[in-house]
Order: C-alpha cells, then structure tokens, then sequence
C-alpha cells in the first residue's frame, strides 16, 4: 500500500518597483519598499516550509513502506513526520506575522493619496484595493492549510493505530489530498493579486 500525500507550497511574493521623481513618487516607494521589507520574514519562513514539506513527503513515503509488525520503527516515523509538521506549522506562524505587518505598512498608501494628483490618485485607490485584497486572500490560504495539517496529523496518528484498517487509512488520504487541492487552488488565487500588484505598480506614471 503506497498511498500518495502531496502538497506543495509556491507563493510568489515580490512587489515590483517603479520609476520615481516627484514628491508622490518617493512616498509611493517609501511605501512599496517598506511593503517589501515587511514581507521578507514571510518569503524566508516560505522557503524553509516548502523544504519541510519535501522532507516530510519523503519520511512519510518510507513511513507506508513499514508493515504493522515493525510498530516500534512505525512509532519512532511518525514521530519525526509529527515533529516535522510542528515546525511547518511554527514556520507558518512566522509567515503570517510578516504579512500582517505589511498589511498595517499598506496603510500609509493613504498618505500619498493625500497628497497626489486626482489623475494618479484612481491608480492609487486601485493599487491599495488590489493591495489589501492580496493580504486577504493570504489569510484565506493559511486558512486553507491549517486545515490540511489537521488532516495530516489525523493521518499520522491512524498510522500508529492498530484499530485502523486499510479502508479508513485510504479515505483519510484522499480527504487530505482533497484540502491539498483547495491549498493549492488558494496559492493560485493568491499569487494572482500579487501579479495584479506587480502590473498596476507598473503601470502608474507620474508627471
């Protein structure tokens, strides 16, 4: 039995940069820049989640090679994959600290607002929209994979126990690759408000 769990997590996070000169400019990419320095401690803690997922996918395939009699070595895998899935979890955390800070710099897009021109304040209005819609969307993701190490732990915990049979180990899989689908389909939707940011930054212009 080789039940398959996978999920992979790909977030693109970077905000693009513009050409500036006057007043507005500057605060525009005060704000931009402080958006991105908000963000690093989540697309580091992103980068060190992805790398346990692949360590954990791993461990549990060789976890599903291992028969019931072999439960002390059983035991001591599903340690490691539950110890492995606490640390994504803490990386997570560290992640979503990083984006609600970024969240609260995005405020100060009100400033240039204040002090723009009419013309670029529509472009300004839209970018702050696309902006915090972007961070909602990436909370609806963490949402979305909270959930999924609920499912995950669950499995992990029906491998060590000798009450679970072969049908339920199965629907579990299948229910943890079902909420992989919606984590992934949140990915997706998030990363694109932020190709939507990345395009409306670009296209502002200022006199």
């Amino acid at each position: 039995m080789k039940p398959k769990l996978i999920y992979v997590l790909v977030i693109s996070a970077m905000l693009a940069g513009c050409d500036f000169g006057s007043s507005a400019d500057e605060q525009l990419k005060k704000v931009i820049d402080e958006l991105n320095h908000m963000e690093m401690d989540y697309r580091e803690a992103q980068e060190t989640v992805f790398e346990y997922e692949q360590q954990e996918q791993q461990l549990f395939n060789e976890t599903m090679e291992l028969t019931k009699d072999r439960q002390e070595e059983l035991a001591a895998k599903v340690a490691e994959l539950k110890k492995l899935l606490g640390q994504r979890l803490a990386f997570l955390e560290k992640e979503e600290a990083s984006i609600q800070e970024a969240k609260k710099s995005a405020m100060d897009l009100d400033n240039v607002l204040d002090d723009d021109d009419e013309n670029n304040k529509k472009m300004i209005e839209q970018l702050k929209s696309v902006v915090n819609e972007r961070y909602e969307l990436h909370d609806a993701f963490v949402s979305e994979y909270k959930k999924l190490t609920t499912l995950q732990n669950e499995l992990y915990e029906m491998l060590i126990d000798n009450r679970t049979g072969l049908s339920r180990l199965n629907e579990q899989v299948k229910e943890v690759n079902v909420q992989k689908e919606e984590v992934q389909s949140a990915i997706s939707i998030f990363n694109e408000a932020t190709t939507r940011v990345n395009a409306l930054l670009e296209d502002i212009e200022f006199n």
